[in-house]
């Protein structure tokens, strides 16, 4: 299998002049890219000569693609730190490793027992190199089973893990979704996920095995204001766009001319936490020729597993799809054999994106185990696979619930609630031995909230009515932009 670095060299060499960045300031060509990361290649050749993992202290930027790209060349792992992160969450990745030196290209970081290697954001003064792979004066070695980059987790239950990504992990995800989903001239791809989120490889690279295809960089500042999505949208012509569901139900709460501004769009990937049949009918229906897809995949398997085309006239929980080319799943028991379909079990995931596991060799001996003879990641998410071969997510082992001695699937509540009511939004949680269900609109009026609370009456059982129905007139969000659980209780204490 041909590694990405290989992949990116002969698309230099094939087509030196095409635009593969575009920023509001300029476009960058693969030549440009190329010999700046043949600059940092050289700079920090010396510094990195005892040193396997290259934190990278950066925010996305055409430098950061370089900077990428530079320690692929030098055959080290790269770390992205995000400068976004808080200071302790930035302590906590560079921790475990054996790291001197960091690169980046703010004098704003000052980590103690840590040198910074500053670099340059101008590109005008790179001088043209000519490219000789033959002489290897560049290139370290390494193989496809070796780590091309360290990604943490999302951390809702503790410390994020960090979890290693091998070569071949990377070159097979970026191939088989631009061979399902193909990356075609004059095709972008908007970039909006933290450096540190498993999404920006997608959104970075994936012209990689495109053809005449540009990812768009939005300053990070207008991209912490989902507001402006749609804006950047439309002026660059976006066709291809990743986000949570989340994030995609505020740009329909807050802007009604949503599918004017993003008419542009080809190809919509939602994923990263669960989506509401709800939800894509909505979608759906304002933007009817739009390709809608529900992505699910840990950072442990390398960003997407299985993927369901959505139809629009879904009910109840959103199938998450069948396994990509090359992915393997198996909806498993506590024995770790596999289920019959329709039959509830563990979802476990192998194949060709399953990861080299955590820096932590404990972790990793507890979460990857060996599934009938081959290594599968234990996702700790539980579902069932259809007659048909789709496969429905049900929820997370440490999430299941016991209310009154009934086990309650919070997911079925909030799909039985967003199908009632075609214009709000709604997340269930358990909290304080309570259900507590949260009512998202724009402008959520007396009357409605009633009813809401109504059909609970009438329609679901002791055991499964919410105790508390909370109205909120915005998503809360995690720094991924996902739904806050944790802020949307803290709101429900502070106001009750």
């Amino acid at each position: 299998m041909e590694l990405m670095l290989e992949t990116i060299l002969k698309k230099c060499e094939e087509d030196p002049f095409q635009v593969i960045l575009r920023t509001a300031e300029r476009d960058y060509t693969l030549r440009d890219i190329i010999n700046k990361a043949w600059c940092i290649a050289h700079h920090i050749k010396e510094d990195m000569r005892d040193q396997e993992v290259l934190p990278i202290v950066m925010d996305a930027s055409p430098l950061l693609v370089s900077s990428v790209i530079a320690a692929l060349m030098l055959g080290k792992t790269y770390l992205p730190v995000s400068i976004q992160l808080p200071k302790e969450r930035q302590m906590y990745l560079l921790k475990d490793f054996e790291v001197g030196c960091y690169l980046t290209n703010s004098a704003n970081f000052d980590f103690e027992g840590y040198r910074p290697m500053y670099i340059s954001d101008c590109f005008e003064e790179t001088s043209p190199i000519t490219m000789d792979r033959s002489s290897g004066s560049y290139f370290g070695l390494y193989s496809a089973d070796d780590i091309a980059v360290i990604l943490m987790t999302s951390g809702t239950t503790g410390n994020p893990k960090k979890v290693k990504i091998m070569h071949k992990n990377l070159a097979w995800i970026l191939k088989t979704l631009n061979k399902q989903f193909p990356f075609g001239k004059d095709d972008s791809i908007l970039q909006i996920s933290s450096i540190d989120f498993d999404g920006s490889l997608f959104e970075l690279f994936y012209w990689v095995h495109g053809y005449g295809s540009t990812v768009i960089l939005p300053p990070v500042e207008d991209k912490k204001k989902i507001v402006l999505i749609p804006e950047y949208i439309k002026k660059f012509g976006v066709t291809h766009f990743l986000c949570p569901p989340t994030v995609f139900s505020i740009i329909m709460m807050f802007d009604s001319q949503f599918h004017e501004k993003l008419s542009s769009l080809k190809i919509l990937f939602v994923g990263g936490e669960e989506v509401s049949a709800s939800t894509v009918r909505k979608i759906k229906n304002a933007m009817p020729s739009l390709q809608l897809f529900n992505a699910y995949g840990p950072t442990e398997t390398s960003i997407i597993a299985t993927i369901y085309p959505v139809v629009g006239d879904e009910e109840g929980v959103m199938p998450i799809g069948v396994e990509l080319p090359g992915a393997k799943v198996k909806i498993i028991d506590k024995h770790l054999n596999e289920v019959s379909d329709g039959q509830e079990g563990e979802i476990s995931i192998g194949g060709l994106g399953v990861t080299a596991g955590y820096t932590s060799k404990e972790l990793t001996i507890k979460k990857f185990r060996d599934v009938q003879g081959e290594l599968y990641y234990i996702t700790g998410d539980y579902g069932i696979r259809r007659n048909d071969g789709n496969i429905v997510f049900l929820g997370r082992r440490d999430e299941q619930i016991q209310h009154h001695g009934v086990r309650i699937e919070v997911r079925e509540l909030e799909a039985r609630f967003c199908n009632a009511f075609k214009d709000l939004n709604f997340k269930v949680i358990y909290h304080d031995h309570k259900i507590i269900c949260f009512i998202i609109a724009a402008n959520i009026s007396p009357e409605q909230i009633t009813e809401v609370k109504k059909f609970a009456r009438q329609n679901l059982d002791v055991y499964r009515k919410p105790k508390v129905f909370v109205p909120l007139n915005k998503f809360v969000l995690t720094k991924n932009r996902k739904f806050d659980t944790k802020e949307a209780i803290r709101l429900y204490e502070e106001n009750r």
